[in-house]
Parts: structure tokens; C-alpha cells; sequence
């Protein structure tokens, strides 16, 4: 039940963020405090199963980069997450902010 929250919670991140790109610089701010707290919701809603988890560490992925030293483990894991569950969070975070020109 906790990962089709968290499947919620990604699909209300990707809209929050797209909003906050496409915004002026003052609704931004806004914008930015909502997907912020998307982001604190999604860190502290307990996965269930893989969808979940590569949820969880797709945004984590997308936010802090994945060139991070050492994340070579890290990287293996989110891959393969990506091969069993077929969702690729990471990417879909890039593919809004490339959409919105940033």
C-alpha cells in the first residue's frame, strides 16, 4: 500500500517540479517550497516493494547527481532497480527539467 503512495507522491513531485520551471521567479519560490515538501514526504513514506524503493532512490539520484565519488555500488543498485521494476525515476526527473529548458 506504502509504494502506491509513493507512486502518487512521484507522480505529484514531476508536476510540482514542471510548475516550478515554468514559473516567474516569485511563484518559483513557491513552487520550490511544495516540491520540497513532496520530496520530504517521498523520503519519509516507507517502500513496500522495488517500485518504491527505485522511487525513493531515483529522486535522491536526480537531486544529488549520480557523478558523487564513489557511488559505483549506488549506481549498480538504481540500475538494477531499473532492469526489474522497468522505471526509471531518475530519468523521468531529467526529461521535465530538459523540457523546461534548464
Amino acid at each position: 500500500m506504502q509504494d502506491v503512495k509513493l507512486i502518487w507522491l512521484w507522480e505529484k513531485w514531476k508536476q510540482s517540479i514542471a510548475d516550478e520551471l515554468a514559473c516567474d521567479a516569485v511563484a518559483a519560490d513557491r513552487a520550490h517550497v511544495r516540491t520540497q515538501a513532496i520530496e520530504r514526504e517521498i523520503a519519509e513514506t516507507w517502500a513496500e516493494g522495488l517500485v518504491g524503493i527505485g522511487i525513493q532512490f531515483g529522486l535522491w539520484r536526480f537531486i544529488n547527481g549520480h557523478f558523487i565519488l564513489g557511488s559505483d555500488q549506488a549506481d549498480a543498485a538504481y540500475e538494477a532497480l531499473v532492469r526489474l521494476t522497468g522505471k526509471d525515476c531518475t530519468a523521468e526527473a531529467r526529461a521535465i527539467v530538459k523540457h523546461a529548458g534548464v
